[in-house]
């Protein structure tokens, strides 16, 4: 999407990878048919070829099917927690002046 600008790889970080997402979440406690009913419309929603093309202009992707269910998001979210926890771990703070 932009073409003069150098991927991560290209600056000299092969192995970088950032991601943006979007997602949706409910309070702790919500009733399962409840979340069970926006999981469904919401994913239904992701499976329209005119969603499908809006995010893809966007520069984004949509979800494959069977990663949309609140176990996979919640599983996805896990990772991502475990994910910056390390990253943030292994910094090193700035140095007092």
């Amino acid at each position: 999407m932009l073409p003069n600008v150098p991927t991560t790889a290209e600056a000299g970080l092969p192995d970088f990878k950032l991601t943006v997402w979007y997602g949706l979440s409910a309070p702790k406690g919500t009733p399962g048919p409840i979340v069970t009913k926006l999981n469904q419309a919401l994913s239904a929603a992701m499976d329209d070829p005119t969603v499908v093309k809006r995010f893809a202009d966007l520069g984004y992707e949509v979800v494959a099917p069977h990663q949309r269910s609140p176990a996979a998001f919640e599983a996805f979210m896990r990772g991502e927690v475990d994910l910056w926890a390390r990253v943030l771990g292994a910094m090193k703070p700035p140095s007092s002046p």
